[in-house]
């Protein structure tokens, strides 16, 4: 009982695969075939997988993507907070509970940055001062600040920034 417990969705995903997968097959070989159709009456290859041809010139020739995990936090090094700095050893100003920590019995102060920012380059990129060959270089580094997750398990929250996914195991 255990076993049909625990592994009855998986044992139903591969169940439902294979009763459908006539039709997917079928469905998929008539859209293919559509293809084909329209790619030769333009004169270009089904399989042809090489990159194509864009509008503007590519400026970039390659993407280095530095990922720091156990380093600093990226809101220490590239995110100064002006007003948390102003609130350092003060208590927290709001309610606990509006953002999800569940033991209320000892909320501590506020703690400000422990760097320093200075705004480089002719972006004006905010970068903190332990980091100065990167601030040398910041007009060639475009930074995202716009990836989040509403995940609060950081382990899990990665998983999905890089993935797209909660669950390690995906590319």
């Amino acid at each position: 009982r255990d076993f049909f417990a625990r592994t009855s969705d998986g044992l139903l995903g591969v169940a439902l695969a294979q009763l459908l997968t006539d039709d997917l097959l079928d469905s998929r070989a008539g859209k293919l075939q559509a293809a084909e159709a329209i790619d030769a009456s333009a004169g270009i290859s089904a399989a042809n997988l090489r990159p194509k041809s864009t509008h503007h010139p590519a400026r970039a020739t390659s993407v280095i993507q530095l990922f720091m995990n156990g380093g600093p936090s990226q809101m220490d090094l590239f995110d100064p907070k002006p007003t948390l700095n102003a609130m350092d050893g003060k208590p927290f100003p709001g309610n606990v509970e509006e953002i999800g920590n569940q033991s209320t019995s000892s909320i501590g102060v506020m703690m400000g940055g422990q760097y320093r920012f200075a705004c480089h380059g002719e972006s004006g990129m905010p970068i903190a001062d332990v980091l100065p060959c990167t601030a040398e270089l910041t007009d060639e580094l475009c930074m995202i600040h716009s990836m989040w997750t509403d995940h609060p398990n950081h382990d899990n929250a990665l998983y999905k920034i890089h993935s797209g996914r909660l669950f390690m195991g995906y590319p």
